[in-house]
């Protein structure tokens, strides 16, 4: 979750991690066996909310220490929490269950009551203001899509079934009308009329085969989506009527994306890769880089190599302090390498070539 440029957390299976630097260094700031965290919402930069499993914690500064506020000792798990404000927020999850709060998370109330014995879940929830929300979900066995719709705040919440096959994993509320929703096969729904009614806008049977991930829209117009298939992201600017590939370089598979405002995102995924966006997703940059093998010519002239790169080389000249990207004019990826002396090496790529270089790294020749 990015709540500003510099504010993130992220969850892996039991733990809760901070980052203050926008993404590129980390720190464990909550670990338990068994919660399996599923997601993570600030309202501001020190009071936010998980939920994993059967379990919600809420924190007042920061992370630094976390509060348990929701145990549930029924069976039902917990999917998705949302808070309009610091004080009103909402947690879905299994059998339809939908828990409200009006004081931070301090109490929480049932405001649809759980059905034990129906097969359905909902994974996600948003509101776009203290009124009007929609959750969405499907069935545990034959994935039948379930959406419900509140106008009042929860008070009361319409169930609408709509009879498509695939459950739905992402909703956000665009405007007081317009609702977008997605499947986990690359279908796409929208409603105008806050959620009541629903229509399937498209099919981006291209982009993905069972394995979208993760939906964000900046505007009634512009939005990305995330599928784990590929090393893509997939953009729009006219609302799902057309829409475009964007490759995430190297191989830099993405599971889940948020945003902090129309421009700066952060992406996490496959081999832990951590990527961050400035240009709502057009083009991303790795912040924890992984590289493969390092050799120095001399003690300033340093050379690496990195794992699924965009880069040839990274360079310093100053004995590793800083490090800057060095073309070698030539295609394919860079596997491994090995300096002779201090002037000649040898580089081997992934598409069958060998590089030579006689001038210390200056220029590679085939």
């Amino acid at each position: 979750f990015m709540y500003d440029e510099h504010h993130i957390w992220g969850a892996f299976e039991d733990d809760i991690y901070f980052s203050g630097d926008g993404g590129y260094s980390w720190k464990l700031q909550f670990s338990h066996e068994g919660n399996n965290q599923v997601d993570i919402f600030f309202a501001d930069s020190l009071k936010g909310w998980f939920v994993g499993w059967n379990k919600a914690y809420g924190t007042t500064n920061g992370g630094d220490d976390w509060e348990l506020q929701l145990h549930n000792y029924s069976g039902i798990t917990y999917q998705s929490v949302f808070f309009i404000n610091p004080d009103t927020g909402w947690i879905v999850g299994s059998h339809r269950v939908i828990y409200c709060t009006h004081n931070g998370g301090d109490s929480w109330f049932i405001q649809n009551p759980q059905n034990i014995w129906g097969p359905y879940v909902l994974y996600d929830v948003h509101f776009i203001d203290s009124q009007h929300g929609c959750a969405v979900g499907g069935a545990y066995a034959n994935n039948d899509q379930l959406i419900m719709t509140t106008s009042n705040g929860g008070d009361d919440w319409t169930e609408i079934l709509t009879g498509q096959e695939e459950a739905m994993i992402k909703v956000q509320i665009v405007s007081q009308d317009q609702v977008w929703s997605c499947d986990h096969n690359c279908g796409i729904y929208w409603s105008n009329d806050g959620g009541y009614t629903w229509q399937k806008k498209t099919s981006i049977d291209s982009f993905c085969d069972y394995c979208m991930n993760d939906m964000h829209f900046f505007n009634e117009q512009d939005a990305i989506i995330i599928s784990d298939c590929k090393s893509y992201n997939c953009l729009t600017f006219d609302a799902w009527n057309t829409w475009q590939e964007q490759w995430i370089y190297g191989n830099n598979i993405v599971r889940h994306v948020s945003f902090a405002d129309d421009l700066n995102g952060i992406a996490v995924g496959l081999w832990g890769n951590v990527l961050k966006t400035n240009d709502a997703g057009i083009s991303w940059k790795r912040l924890n880089e992984k590289f493969n093998h390092i050799g120095f010519f001399s003690p300033m002239n340093g050379w690496v190599i990195q794992v699924w790169m965009n880069k040839n080389f990274m360079h310093t000249t100053d004995g590793g302090f800083t490090w800057s990207e060095f073309e070698t004019d030539h295609f394919c990826n860079i596997y491994s390498w090995d300096i002779l002396s201090d002037h000649v090496g040898y580089a081997v790529k992934g598409c069958g070539e060998i590089l030579k270089t006689s001038n210390a790294g200056e220029s590679w020749e085939l």
